[in-house]
Formats: C-alpha cells, structure tokens, sequence
C-alpha cells in the first residue's frame, strides 16, 4: 500500500488494518514484514520487485502556467533486482560464478539440443513474463538473455 502523508499517518493506518484484519477476518498481520519507509530514500521489496520513487534531487523543476516552480514528482517505480536474479541463475548453475557470463549446466546434458534450447528458452521468458512490467525491463531483459 502506499500512501502520501507522515509516518505517524501510514502507523496508525496500520494499526487500523491490523485490527480491522484481527475482528473482522480473523486474520493477524505481521508486524515485523509490513514494512512502513519514505520511498525517496529507500525501497520495498514486494513480490520480487524493488518499488522505490525518484530521488528528490533528480525530480524535475518546471515552471507551471501560472508561473510558480514546481517540482514533478515521478509514479512509484518497479524495478526487477537484477543482482539477486542473477544470483539466483549463478546458483541454480546457469551463470559462472566468477566471470558472471552464461554457462554450461551439466544436470542437463542428457537433454536433446533441441530439448535443451527448449528448457533454457522456457527458463528466461518464465523470468521475462514474470517481470514484465518492470521499469528497467529493456536492461532487465538484455541481462537475462
């Protein structure tokens, strides 16, 4: 959930989904996993997505019709985390753990090539698919081809 107000508003928000989630379905929502933080500053892992907004220093200045400045605040953005992707391929043996490229994965050498091109194009476009609307998909999906 995001919201736009202080953090004394986003705990007492909380507190009222808690106990809204406690009475009405019984619910508990864990304290320690719901995450209240300024999105400018730092991002939430959700999902598998990173959701953080612009910093303030690179928003754009602009002045309105009316002449005043003002600043162009930006849409929350949701990053892929390319660092734990890629980590997750170098442990699951598809990327060499010290040059960081594609390699070879032995448990698969039994595969027909074509069974094998297969399986590794079922890997990426599952991740791709996943990933689809993420903000830094062209750079995202680059990385994992």
């Amino acid at each position: 959930m995001g919201i736009i107000g202080s953090k004394e508003d986003c705990v007492l928000l909380r507190n009222k989904i808690r106990e809204f989630l406690a009475n009405e379905l019984k619910l508990e929502l864990s304290i320690e996993k719901t995450k209240i933080t300024n999105a400018t500053k730092e991002a939430a892992i959700f999902l598998g997505y990173r959701i953080h907004e612009t910093p303030i220093v690179k928003q754009r200045i602009i002045v309105n019709k009316n002449g005043k400045t003002t600043r162009v605040t930006g849409r929350p953005i949701f990053d892929a985390p390319l660092d734990k992707i890629t980590k997750s391929l170098e442990e699951n043996g598809f990327v060499h753990k010290r040059t960081k490229k594609p390699t070879r994965n032995g448990k698969f050498i039994h595969l027909t090539l074509p069974d094998l091109i297969n399986h590794y194009k079922a890997i990426e476009r599952g991740i791709r698919n996943y990933y689809g609307f993420a903000n830094n998909f062209g750079r995202f999906a680059g990385r994992i081809h």
